[in-house]
């Protein structure tokens, strides 16, 4: 626990004392490349995926929705993907792309999500999931390497609906300010619960 309490305070203080921009956390995130992101099996074997590893994957979708779709600047995308470790590469590359991630909830029936992209003008999905009213961009379509000297500028807003009960339409919006409050109340969070 207390090597965690050492990770979690120096990634708060260096959230503190940054712009709170979603830049901000993705460089605060990313910088421990060796450390582990995550795992996934092939139902077989168990792989894991370092920061760099999903850096690099994050930077060439990013650099390829850049290139192969210029004019998509500041606009939404939405993410029709499973919950993966896709799903976080997908989320990343469309904010260091300038497009702004649109969180689909695939539970959501379809006509509701429709009237959802609708609403934020959404033309575009990343994903796997093509039952949209939207053209769906497969991962594999976003296949360049990024150039290591090509300059990425990040969106700082995202937005995804609730109200999967009412089904009426509640859209919430955040930008970096307000998910790095969130983010910076993990510390309180762990004190409380030791089993986090």
């Amino acid at each position: 626990m207390e090597n965690v309490n050492k990770v979690v305070d120096c990634r708060t203080k260096a959230l503190i004392n940054s712009n709170h921009t979603f830049k901000d956390i993705f460089d605060i995130m990313f910088k421990k490349g060796d450390y582990i992101l995550g795992e996934y099996n092939d139902g077989y074997n168990i792989y894991t995926v370092s920061y760099e590893e999903a850096k690099n994957k994050i930077f060439n979708l990013a650099y390829s929705i850049n290139q192969k779709y210029p004019n998509l600047k500041d606009e939404y995308i939405g993410i029709a993907n499973e919950s993966t470790i896709e799903w976080i590469y997908i989320y990343w590359a469309i904010l260091a792309s300038g497009n702004k991630p649109y969180l689909i909830n695939l539970r959501h029936p379809k006509g509701f999500v429709n009237q959802l992209l609708k609403s934020l003008n959404i033309s575009y999905l990343i994903g796997n999931v093509d039952i949209y009213d939207a053209i769906l961009i497969k991962l594999e379509e976003l296949d360049l390497k990024y150039d290591l000297n090509y300059k990425f500028e990040f969106a700082n807003e995202m937005a995804l609906s609730t109200s999967a009960t009412t089904l009426k339409e509640k859209i919430i919006f955040y930008n970096g300010l307000e998910l790095s409050n969130q983010i910076l109340n993990c510390k309180q969070v762990l004190k409380e619960n030791k089993q986090v």
